[in-house]
């Protein structure tokens, strides 16, 4: 008697465990179910197999009593386990959350920067139209200022064969005085004179002209070069942000994708152990279940044809009779890996050449590669 109480001392000691919030630790590292639960089970079905076999009663019904506390320990240990392995599964699929999480800050970074880049990319088209005006407005100044150069040059040659006409007639006469020579010249270059002031007035026009089409053309060229250095400028911010923006979905696409796959790593080992400890958990349900019965048998209030019919009813039970639907465990849905949103437009790319060429007609979209 000593000795069998001792046994069942010692086996439930070993069913001991300690629990730190949802999660069980157990003093072996191992699947608890194997080393641990299964183990008591087998133990404590030997002791009450071994009394039965012998017929003896163990000594008193306090015997019967201590070997249901211990079954009840294990009922227990049972449903704790079970309930840290539901929640083992429920960590492993928030681990997925931790995932999504992640792949929405990145996303929400990309799409802020993203946002720069088309609010610049609106004012590209702008700068572009204007760069072209001035251009063109180069090309006709340039134009103005060849044709204007070549008129100055013929109305000065005019001018200069109008002059040929007027001679020197300075000699004086042999029959006039000073009075008429005075006379005669101030006529002589006063028609000179008129005849001159047309060619004369239109060239001054012409080198006026001239003057202020070449500061025109000067003027056009350094708004066109600022502006031109604008629009580089303009480019250069929005290839920054569409780099920034695509880098950071490709990076988070990367991050996601390894986060994902850890966690699916981690979900198909948990869930392995847990099937395991889920089938060892329902064993070990379905032989105490048959255990409270056999326990019937060592009853001393009942006499030996009780005892054999109460072993024939144990012997008789079948798998079906005892459930175990509270020991299921919900492995719940696994989620499905979504794609991960990259853009295909980058910089460089053939995409991105078109959409730009679209904006800006000196962009050559089938000269990029």
């Amino acid at each position: 008697l000593a000795a069998a109480d001792d046994i069942l001392a010692m086996l439930q000691r070993d069913l001991q465990t300690t629990r730190h919030g949802q999660g069980t630790t157990y003093h072996q590292s191992g699947p608890v179910g194997k080393s641990e639960l299964m183990t008591g089970v087998a133990r404590l079905a030997e002791m009450i197999m071994v009394a039965i076999k012998e017929d003896k009663d163990l000594g008193d019904d306090a015997l019967v009593s201590r070997f249901n506390e211990s079954v009840q320990v294990m009922y227990k240990g049972i449903r704790a386990d079970t309930r840290a392995n539901q929640n083992e599964i429920a960590d492993s699929i928030k681990a997925f959350t931790k995932c999504n999480k992640y792949s929405r800050a990145v996303y929400s970074k990309a799409v802020i920067t993203e946002g720069h880049f088309w609010r610049v990319g609106k004012l590209y088209p702008k700068c572009t139209r204007e760069e072209m005006a001035l251009k063109l407005k180069i090309g006709v100044y340039k134009k103005d200022k060849r044709l204007l150069k070549n008129d100055v040059k013929v109305a000065r040659l005019l001018e200069k064969a109008k002059g040929r006409k007027c001679t020197n007639v300075c000699s004086k006469g042999r029959l006039e005085n000073y009075h008429e020579e005075l006379k005669r010249l101030g006529s002589y270059y006063g028609k000179c004179a008129k005849d001159l002031e047309p060619a004369g007035k239109k060239l001054a026009k012409l080198e006026k002209q001239l003057k202020e089409t070449v500061k025109l053309d000067k003027e056009s060229a350094g708004k066109y070069q600022v502006m031109k250095d604008k629009c580089k400028l303009i480019a250069w911010v929005m290839n920054k942000y569409k780099c920034a923006a695509v880098t950071n979905l490709h990076l988070g696409c990367d991050g996601y994708g390894a986060c994902w796959k850890t966690a699916k790593k981690n979900y198909d080992k948990v869930r392995k152990f847990v099937a395991r400890e889920e089938m060892d958990m329902k064993i070990g349900w379905r032989a105490l279940r048959r255990m409270e019965c056999f326990l019937g048998v060592l009853d001393e209030k009942k006499d030996k044809a009780g005892k054999k019919k109460q072993l024939h009813k144990c012997i008789n039970i079948k798998r079906k009779d005892i459930s175990t639907v509270h020991l299921n465990i919900d492995y719940m849905k696994l989620p499905k890996e979504p794609k991960c949103p990259r853009d295909p437009m980058c910089p460089c790319s053939k995409m991105y050449a078109v959409i730009g060429s679209k904006k800006d007609p000196r962009i050559d979209a089938s000269a990029t590669r």
